[in-house]
């Protein structure tokens, strides 16, 4: 297993849309040489800044919801064809 920091703190509009997909894009490379090795790769990335979550503020979860990395997830499983 190699674990893999990577950078998926990509930009979102207001519908959660990721308007920006090349930092995914440029991470690619690196995962895929990792599972052609025939290793796994575990990713570990981060997105925002939990100011509001840490605060006690985020009362409606609008910013726990856009802090979720299940976009990212998603639009990697798209770009690698997985």
């Amino acid at each position: 297993n190699i674990l893999v920091r990577v950078d998926f703190n990509v930009p979102m509009n207001a519908d959660f849309d990721i308007t920006d997909d090349s930092r995914i894009r440029g991470a690619l490379p690196s995962i895929k040489a990792i599972l052609n090795a025939k290793h796994n790769a575990i990713l570990m990335s981060h997105m925002g800044r939990p100011k509001k979550i840490q605060k006690g503020e985020d009362t409606d979860g609008s910013e726990r919801k856009s802090m979720s990395l299940q976009l990212v997830q998603k639009r990697l499983s798209e770009l690698a064809g997985v």
